[in-house]
């Protein structure tokens, strides 16, 4: 599955989603590289470290992208860059959150925009998994005015046991901290074409007076991709968040959601 969004924050109204089936690729790297090209998607590594300069393009009815970023970005090592267990297997993930990119984009039959570098910055984060679990819902935040970017957690098991953690980026190093995830009732949205269920607002509990009440701006966020398979939907939401992390005040963090169900 290829699939992809795009919002207009100066214009919430403004938002566009996309899937594709595509055929499952023999491997992901051909002579060495990272690379997964296909018709109207393409996402691939233009160095042979295949992660320090990447290139992403995408074609579809509603939108159209042509990105490349550098890894400009320190790294934020998830769980301190180790294993960690997710539903029947583990996992291990790093990311770049802000790193230099350029390339244009157009929504719809509109003139191309293109990036401007000196104020860019692409989140972009790879993951490997062995296993699934029931659902997760995970954050990535950014706290302007500062060094720290967060990838908080929150995964639920087929077997009724739960994980939460966060990693954070700061300017002294990573820190890992456990969390309790509080969710809206109020504001669960169900989608109209896949039929899951999805909350549009939490609040993450760090403990000692630490919590940040994070809020969907626009309510329909998820990527379709099938009416039958749950797990072939993502809820891929812009957020925004105010509250208190590390004793210091913050009314403007803002970053992205997901949510995957894969069973009930």
């Amino acid at each position: 599955m290829a699939r992809g969004s795009i919002f207009d924050l100066t214009d919430k109204t403004t938002y566009h989603s996309y899937s594709e089936l595509v055929d499952q690729p023999d491997t992901v790297t051909p002579n060495g590289i990272f690379d997964v090209s296909f018709t109207n998607f393409t996402y691939e590594s233009l160095t042979p470290d295949s992660y320090n300069t990447m290139h992403t393009y995408a074609k579809t009815p509603f939108y159209t992208y042509n990105l490349t970023w550098e890894a400009t970005s320190e790294t934020i090592l998830n769980w301190g860059g180790n294993n960690w267990t997710i539903g029947t297997g583990v996992t291990v993930e790093w990311g770049l959150p802000a790193c230099k990119t350029q390339g244009e984009f157009s929504i719809g039959d509109g003139a191309p925009l293109r990036v401007d570098p000196a104020r860019s910055f692409t989140w972009y984060d790879r993951q490997q998994v062995t296993g699934v679990p029931r659902n997760w819902t995970w954050f990535e935040l950014h706290f302007p005015g500062s060094h720290t970017k967060a990838s908080i957690w929150a995964i639920d098991d087929f077997d009724a046991s739960e994980e939460r953690f966060a990693t954070f980026r700061t300017s002294s190093g990573t820190r890992l901290v456990p969390w309790t995830l509080i969710t809206d009732p109020q504001s669960i949205w169900v989608s109209p074409k896949s039929n899951v269920t999805y909350y549009t607002r939490w609040t993450a509990d760090f403990g000692n007076g630490n919590r940040l009440d994070i809020t969907s701006v626009k309510t329909d966020q998820e990527i379709f991709g099938s009416a039958n398979v749950s797990a072939l939907n993502a809820y891929e939401g812009f957020v925004e968040a105010r509250g208190m992390w590390d004793g210091v005040k913050y009314d403007d963090v803002y970053g992205l959601v997901e949510q995957v169900t894969f069973g009930a």
